[in-house]
């Protein structure tokens, strides 16, 4: 496959590595440059060490001295947005992010939701929040999560990406499974970044490769 798209690197495909004091996310971006020749990251919240305007300022200007694209962040441990009834939940959540997207509204920053258990592992709810949502900086954040009797992830990745702004990409079961998706992602036309979150430095490397289709 033909690649048009930038890889980023997420930070929790090396979170074991990061637990063990082996780098701090102040040494991120030169990771992903020196140790994996890309061009993204993306962060966790909880993974920030101290996060005041210092260190910030630190973070930016280590990205920038490694020509590296601070692509997002991802959002955890901040309080649950919305019911877990559906119904309920749809406009629990809608209420929720509009003075949210409000807020990121003048900066231009996207407020993409990832499926990470419950309603947002329904393809259908979730479309649903984004036409009730209506707005061009709310998307979604496809997580290739591996297929289960209850996660059908092709049909997922299917129905969210017109609403798709990222990919949360992680290498398939098989190989054969991995490049189905990512005809997919193609045919839609789709463009913009493959997060890596396959977990250890092997996987990365391995998505690596078929990210660039080899």
């Amino acid at each position: 496959m033909e690649r048009n798209d930038d890889i980023s690197l997420a930070q929790w495909s090396l979170v074991e590595e990061w637990r063990a004091g082996q780098w701090t996310t102040l040494d991120f971006p030169r990771l992903a440059r020196e140790d994996f020749g890309l061009n993204g990251v993306e962060f966790v919240n909880t993974l920030f060490e101290v996060p005041t305007e210092t260190y910030l300022k630190q973070l930016k200007q280590n990205a920038a001295d490694h020509g590296i694209t601070m692509v997002l962040i991802m959002v955890d441990d901040e309080g649950d947005g919305c019911s877990s009834d559906k119904q309920e939940a749809l406009n629990w959540a809608a209420e929720s992010y509009h003075p949210l997207l409000e807020y990121a509204s003048p900066a231009g920053i996207n407020i993409l939701i990832e499926n990470h258990g419950g309603v947002s592992n329904d393809p259908d709810w979730l479309v649903q929040l984004m036409q009730k949502v209506n707005d061009p900086l709310f998307g979604a954040y496809p997580d290739w999560r591996e297929p289960a009797a209850d996660f059908d992830n092709f049909a997922y990745l299917e129905k969210t990406l017109p609403y798709a702004k990222g990919m949360s990409y992680r290498n398939q079961p098989t190989d054969e499974q991995t490049v189905h998706m990512l005809e997919l992602c193609r045919e839609s036309g789709f463009h913009g970044w493959y997060g890596i979150e396959s977990g250890g430095r092997e996987a990365i490397q391995k998505a690596i490769r078929l990210l660039n289709g080899h």
